[in-house]
């Protein structure tokens, strides 16, 4: 019975492995981000979203607080009320700003757990600094959209400093590193 008032539908994906991809998560918390740029620096791992033992045991469909961009669906009517995508955002967090917006009006995220959709992501070769760059200037735009500049910058200052600790990490070159973090202090 889904008599809620829904803003959206997804899907679990799973890239050409039939590995479950990044379908959903928690909406984003400067408290969550810097936990997990110091999982980086002390576990040298990144943040997991969900496993495939998890996906089992759900029921046909569960509210999340944000479906991934990949696989999305609502009605025009509804992407319309919120003037659909801000333009600021690129490429990342525009469906996660879009439907923070649907969660302050009471509209519900759902995931459909029966279909199984191949999402075959991260196909561009030499892209991974830029990747970086983009997720990362989208990931200060979402918060600086949502918090008053004071605590912005200190967040700000804080992540840059974590992020200082991975750069001895040899997946991105020294001029990649100066190239991102240049960009990430003109934000």
């Amino acid at each position: 019975n889904l008599n809620l008032k829904i803003g959206c539908l997804g899907a679990w994906l799973y890239d050409e492995n039939e590995n479950l991809a990044t379908s959903m998560g928690s909406f984003p918390s400067k408290k969550g981000i810097i936990k997990d740029y110091l999982n980086m620096i002390i576990y040298k791992n990144k943040y997991t979203n969900v496993n495939d033992s998890e996906t089992e045991k759900k029921p046909e469909y569960m509210e999340v607080d944000y479906l991934t961009g990949a696989l999305l669906f609502m009605e025009k009517n509804t992407f319309n009320k919120f003037n659909g995508f801000d333009e600021t955002f690129f490429m990342y967090y525009e469906e996660t700003d879009l439907q923070y917006r649907m969660k302050l009006e009471g509209l519900k995220r759902i995931i459909l757990t029966s279909p199984k959709v191949i999402h075959l992501e991260g196909r561009s070769p030499n892209l991974s600094n830029q990747k970086r760059i983009i997720y990362t200037e989208s990931m200060y735009k979402f918060f600086k959209k949502r918090t008053s500049k004071f605590k912005y910058n200190i967040f700000k200052i804080l992540t840059l400093s974590l992020r200082l600790a991975t750069f001895l990490k040899r997946q991105y070159t020294f001029k990649e590193h100066i190239s991102f973090l240049y960009k990430m202090i003109k934000i």
